[in-house]
């Protein structure tokens, strides 16, 4: 039996992830791709919160050259293993303007991987309507074909059918068809998140960045959330508790549904190993609710005031995640419980320029026509 808190040596930075520099024997059983830039970097911003916490923020927005956020670690695993299957083109799920889908466009074809996407709806209103014509440009100049529901009752067809003729059409050229997961949140997406937190904990060790009482991050699909718990823990963790922020509504996002990922990542890793992990300590979960507004892809006014803070200091968040999880850290700030405590934000919006398509009229044309006209609007 191998305890979480027995990682393993911990040494210098590598360019390998940080789950194999802590467990070497993975990296012979799981399939692995060097996408991104890391370790990001953990930085103190000082003067941004008034009530006397000490801030750091883990720049996660540049975790790649190409497109930061923190689906690059998750991709990292997901595109080697499907690359390992055999995979010549990938299918998805999102939002109209899903960060994971465009993460997942951009890396994918990288890869030489097509890359399909089942887009839902989300509301199309300022200010999110410029961030999902941005990213709707962008995934189509990374060559993303979107098949847009128009209605939540459109998807429950959409997928499956869209799904069935692809791995068709997959299948007559002797090619394979990998499905990834709303938000890269499976078994092998929430490795590159248990790989993020182990990082996080070897720059602590390094003296790179102080213990934390706290770390806050907005909770979607929930893979980064779980990952973070199982890299954070260990015998004595680096982190006392983990501030999840809903972005999306309940059920969807649950202490549940983020063991169920934790739990499914310890297992997949304990096969690759023959070993079975037991729970070491972990950091407390503490999944907060108050700001998410009306639902998924609604801004707020507390997210659009910590937009507003945040970017007098240099940090771009969007409307809907980042802006959200900051607005609940203001919040407890503002009320006193983080007086004299140390808090880190874990940054997960792209900050890096995107590469649109230099005739976006023409980029619009290519959408259904209500859905262009909505994003033109204004």
């Amino acid at each position: 039996m191998t305890a979480l808190g027995s990682q393993g040596s911990i040494g210098c930075a590598a360019p390998r992830p940080a789950l194999f520099t802590a467990y070497p024997r993975l990296a012979a059983h799981i399939a692995h791709l060097p996408l991104g830039d890391f370790p990001t970097a953990i930085e103190r911003i000082p003067g941004l919160l008034p009530g006397g916490c000490e801030l750091w923020v883990k720049r996660e927005d540049r975790a790649g050259l190409r497109y930061g956020g923190n689906k690059v670690r998750k991709l990292e695993f997901l595109l080697a293993d499907a690359k390992r299957r055999g995979a010549g083109s990938l299918i998805t799920i999102g939002g109209l303007g899903s960060n994971h889908v465009l993460a997942t466009a951009i890396y994918g074809a990288g890869q030489g991987l097509s890359v399909d996407a089942v887009l839902f709806p989300q509301p199309i209103a300022d200010p999110g309507r410029a961030h999902i014509r941005q990213n709707l440009l962008a995934g189509l100049a990374a060559g993303l074909r979107p098949h847009v529901c128009r209605s939540y009752a459109a998807l429950s067809w959409t997928l499956p059918t869209t799904y069935l003729r692809l791995w068709r059409s997959a299948k007559a050229q002797a090619s394979a068809l990998t499905y990834v997961s709303g938000g890269g949140s499976n078994a092998i997406g929430t490795l590159g998140w248990w790989s993020g937190g182990l990082e996080i904990t070897q720059q602590i060790e390094r003296g790179e960045a102080p213990r934390f009482d706290a770390i806050y991050l907005a909770l979607g699909s929930g893979g980064t959330t779980a990952g973070l718990l199982l890299g954070l823990g260990g015998l004595v963790p680096v982190c006392s508790e983990i501030v999840a922020v809903r972005v999306v509504p309940w059920p969807l996002s649950t202490h549940a549904a983020v063991q169920r990922l934790a739990g499914a990542a310890l297992q997949h890793v304990g096969a690759a190993l023959d070993v079975r992990f037991s729970l070491a300590a972990f950091p407390r979960l503490r999944i907060e609710s108050r700001f998410l507004g009306r639902g998924y892809g609604h801004s707020t006014p507390e997210a659009q005031h910590a937009l507003s803070r945040a970017a007098d200091l240099g940090l771009r968040l969007d409307p809907t995640y980042t802006a959200k999880a900051f607005s609940a850290l203001w919040a407890d700030d503002q009320a006193g419980r983080l007086r004299g405590k140390r808090v880190l934000f874990l940054h997960t919006y792209s900050s890096q320029p995107l590469a649109v398509a230099g005739d976006a009229a023409l980029g619009l044309r290519s959408l259904p026509a209500w859905l262009a006209a909505a994003l033109d609007r204004g």
